[in-house]
């Protein structure tokens, strides 16, 4: 049933950090107000992506509706998603089952995800029949012009490649009891969203516009927005793989033909030109040679990675979390 809009909930919030601390601290001050006049209430995790820079907030004692504030210290910076992943396995860990929260809210501290929007991605959970994960779809970006002209390249590429786009971001609400199987998903290392994707788990998609950084400029560059791009592509390996041999197939196909109609043309008429034929032959079969060997290769490393263990967040990489640094705690009996 959908959730009473009358009902006071409980949430859990995670959002990586790197050197952004005077952004988090506004984003904190923006969820309290939000959450204080929606009468629900929230916990904080920040997860320091091995920041260079320590200004942590300060001055937290009169918030009302934030219960609980943790920075998550990483040893080392693993980057963007893979913070998220690390934040979500802790929030994942950290409640016992009859403390757990309704939901969690994945979102980045700099304000181009706006907390202003979290009540809307609640309505739209509450709206639904069963429990769903409602994710924000950008209906409008402030990027450059360049940075804009290579994302809508590599949601072409995406597409061309998988036979579908990814049209929503990390900004989402997740239900608590999807979390478990998320953490335990290898493809979480990778990308976050392309993990909600292909774990075909219902979805939502709600839009939402896109923020102003509440301060500095982006982190994102040419470099970081090809590795997210491959690292979306990475949780559809298998299929990019497959793809890509019915392609090779489909080529050699074609070349074959081709011999075929050669050695039709010189057996059959008086059309062949001297020497055109076996040129025309020994490029098809470069092809036909190029082709499987491409596709071996393709098959061996599918192979390989499949033969071999995976990375498991919950499982693998606790080791990267240095400290657990409550900064604010209120919670009543206290749950640490």
């Amino acid at each position: 049933m959908p959730d009473n809009p009358h009902t006071s909930l409980h949430l859990a919030l995670v959002a990586p950090v790197y050197n952004d601390w005077t952004s988090l601290a506004h984003l904190i001050r923006a969820l309290d107000r939000i959450f204080a006049a929606s009468g629900h209430t929230l916990d904080l995790y920040a997860v320091n992506d091995g920041s260079s820079e320590d200004n942590l907030p300060g001055n937290l004692s009169d918030l009302s509706a934030i219960r609980h504030i943790e920075i998550i210290h990483l040893r080392r910076n693993v980057g963007h998603q893979r913070a998220i992943a690390m934040g979500l396995v802790v929030v994942g860990q950290a409640y016992p089952a009859d403390a757990a929260p309704d939901a969690v809210i994945v979102m980045d501290a700099d304000g181009e995800d706006r907390p202003e929007a979290i009540p809307d991605l609640m309505a739209a959970r509450a709206a639904q029949s069963r429990p769903t994960i409602v994710v924000a779809r950008r209906a409008h970006r402030t990027e450059t012009r360049v940075f804009r002209g290579f994302y809508k390249v590599y949601k072409q590429l995406f597409r061309g490649l998988v036979g579908f786009h990814i049209d929503f971001g990390n900004f989402c609400l997740l239900p608590f009891n999807d979390l478990d199987a998320l953490i335990y998903d290898p493809n979480l290392w990778n990308h976050f969203a392309a993990t909600l994707l292909r774990s075909k788990r219902p979805l939502t998609r709600l839009s939402i516009d896109r923020g102003r950084r509440y301060d500095g400029d982006s982190k994102m560059n040419f470099t970081g927005l090809v590795i997210h791009g491959l690292s979306a592509l990475s949780v559809y390996f298998d299929i990019i793989i497959t793809r890509i041999l019915i392609g090779t197939a489909a080529a050699s196909s074609v070349a074959v033909l081709g011999i075929l109609i050669v050695v039709g043309i010189v057996l059959f008429t008086d059309l062949a030109i001297p020497g055109w034929a076996t040129s025309a032959v020994g490029f098809l079969i470069i092809i036909i040679l190029q082709m499987l060997l491409f596709s071996g290769l393709s098959i061996f490393v599918l192979l390989y990675t499949r033969s071999h263990q995976l990375v498991v967040p919950a499982r693998d990489m606790l080791h990267l979390i240095r400290q657990r640094e409550v900064l604010y705690d209120r919670t009543t009996p206290p749950r640490f």
